[in-house]
């Protein structure tokens, strides 16, 4: 993902994983556990991990809403309601 200058990466990436999370919400019922796992792993993973040594150094603030990503595509995933708390999230 190629950034243009003066933008908040953070932002975009974070608007381009959410949009990939809730277009695979919509098609989730029709995918078995493990489809639905290689789909979140190719599409929205990848995006998190493609520029993970940028990660270093970021405001608490960055890595909890980058957590946020990786909890909202994890209960995608294994179709849990949005409001199940995972163990070690606040």
């Amino acid at each position: 993902m190629v950034l243009p200058r003066n933008t908040n990466g953070e932002a975009l990436l974070s608007k381009a994983c959410y949009y990939h999370i809730r277009q695979l919400r919509c098609i989730r019922s029709y995918l078995d556990s493990n489809t639905a796992l290689t789909t979140a792993t190719s599409i929205v993973r990848s995006k998190l991990d493609y520029c993970n040594s940028l990660y270093y150094n970021l405001p608490k603030s960055q890595i909890t809403r980058l957590q946020q990503i990786q909890n909202s595509l994890a209960r995608v995933v294994i179709s849990l309601l949005s409001y199940t708390l995972f163990i070690g999230s606040k």
